[in-house]
């Protein structure tokens, strides 16, 4: 029995596809750079904290396995991996963390991002330090005063935001339909035939790689995306299986492609 319906996980592509191109609606007023990585505006903040809030709300529903009533007390696993009881409403990150975020290898992905010169970046790094003001953090933050911390809503943290929920939905592998709405959406542009795409995803994941529609690609095994663009153009496309998107954005004569 699926956990999703296929209208719901509708709704979630859709809502992330929104994001993204407010996102790059405000891109085409300040460039990302490393000048304008630290921006805020007010435009920002809205949209940084509606994406932090369906993140969380994404996983609070995952981990609860639908169950409506928040109130409902739940058997998830704790930091040491025990067994314990708590109500769907009192879930935090750390739950989050143990019982989904690193069952889908997300804290060790790399994710590139479609920008000119194309940037590799790690959307779970760092994401919950204070001192660092992780995008995580920073959610909280603004969450408890926003008129304080508003400023914190930068560019850099709306990216990484977003990217994150776009690693969140294409590691997600519980429900065959999210498969078929990665199709649909056209994520992947995968050789594999519809039938066996999801079935593929899950016991191999070599040759498929995720594209969002404009900002963000990534690989279905994590360690099939180096950290350094260097290494990424010695390996060669081929063998990190990757888009012809990604291939545009680092340069197609870096590439041993035929």
């Amino acid at each position: 029995m699926f956990l999703f319906k296929q209208e719901k996980i509708e709704f979630i592509f859709k809502n992330f596809e929104l994001y993204e191109e407010d996102l790059v609606q405000f891109m085409k007023i300040v460039p990302f750079s490393e000048e304008s990585k630290n921006t805020w505006s007010p435009r920002l903040v809205n949209l940084f904290l509606d994406i932090c809030s369906f993140f969380d709300s994404l996983c609070r529903f995952i981990v609860s396995k639908g169950v409506k009533d928040v109130n409902t007390k739940i058997s998830i696993k704790d930091k040491s991996g025990k067994i314990i009881a708590k109500k769907i409403k009192d879930l935090d990150i750390e739950d989050f963390e143990n019982n989904l975020l690193k069952n889908i290898d997300v804290f060790n992905s790399n994710v590139a991002f479609y920008t000119y010169p194309l940037e590799i970046i790690k959307p779970f790094e760092s994401y919950r330090n204070r001192e660092n003001n992780g995008w995580w953090n920073v959610y909280n933050d603004l969450k408890h005063n926003r008129l304080i911390n508003y400023q914190k809503a930068t560019l850099k943290n709306t990216i990484k935001a977003l990217s994150s929920l776009f690693l969140l939905l294409v590691r997600y592998k519980e429900d065959e339909i999210f498969s078929n709405l990665i199709l649909i959406h056209k994520w992947s542009y995968s050789r594999i035939v519809p039938e066996y795409f999801h079935r593929e995803r899950i016991d191999n994941g070599f040759r498929i790689w995720y594209d969002s529609p404009f900002l963000f690609g990534a690989p279905d095994l994590p360690n099939n995306l180096p950290d350094n663009i260097e290494e990424i153009k010695k390996r060669g496309g081929l063998s990190i299986g990757a888009s012809t998107k990604f291939i545009y954005f680092l340069g197609r004569h870096n590439w041993d492609i035929k």
